[in-house]
């Protein structure tokens, strides 16, 4: 079954199978929804790794998603992620908790069977929310060799601190792995050298 555009045979909707539904132009498909609701661009069923609402793929470059703002201003264009804890979509009234992950980032790649994931950045809650409050942090994750679990290795915390293999409790805070020593490396310009500077803020 199809509803086609008068005059323009190769551009219609179609329903391609139960409860889905499908758009096609100059002949080809370019997006359809399934029975589960999810949005498909470049793709004609669900990919098996993934349950995402809304699928892009693509064999080259066009597997993209741009965000475009135009305005003579300095306001950018913007992912924005929202986390309640309330099961009713749009109700904000339960409020989330310290240590609710608020959004991520994963980077995954094919291991010969599945997706691995390899990376991830979350956003957390990091302390008590409240009305207009909501202190939060950043945690930087990899995965281990041998591992698709990736592991927290940085987080810039609601104070502005920054740990690297720990939660930091001063502004610059380093932990080595157990049994490894710490060690740093400052290597300058060859025309010039590495300087570490020390001010009393005046």
């Amino acid at each position: 079954e199809k509803v086609i555009h008068a005059g323009d045979t190769d551009t219609f909707v179609s329903f391609p199978a139960a409860d889905t539904v499908s758009v096609e132009t100059g002949g080809n498909e370019r997006f359809r929804v399934d029975s589960n609701g999810v949005m498909m661009v470049g793709l004609s069923s669900a990919l098996s790794s993934n349950n995402a609402k809304l699928q892009v793929a693509h064999t080259d470059g066009n597997a993209d998603i741009i965000v475009h703002r135009a305005g003579s201003n300095s306001s950018p264009p913007s992912l924005n992620f929202q986390k309640t804890r309330n099961a009713s979509i749009g109700n904000y009234s339960t409020i989330v908790q310290d240590n609710d992950e608020l959004g991520s980032i994963r980077w995954g790649g094919a291991d010969g069977t599945d997706i691995a994931f390899a990376a991830r950045i979350v956003g957390v809650v990091d302390g008590t929310p409240g009305a207009n409050d909501m202190p939060g942090r950043l945690e930087f994750k990899t995965s281990a060799d041998g591992s698709q679990t990736p592991t927290t290795r940085m987080i810039i915390n609601s104070s502005g601190k920054v740990g690297i293999g720990t939660s930091p409790g001063r502004d610059l805070e380093v932990k080595g792995p157990s049994g490894d020593p710490v060690h740093f490396k400052l290597e300058g310009d060859p025309s010039d050298y590495a300087r570490i500077m020390f001010a009393d803020g005046t």
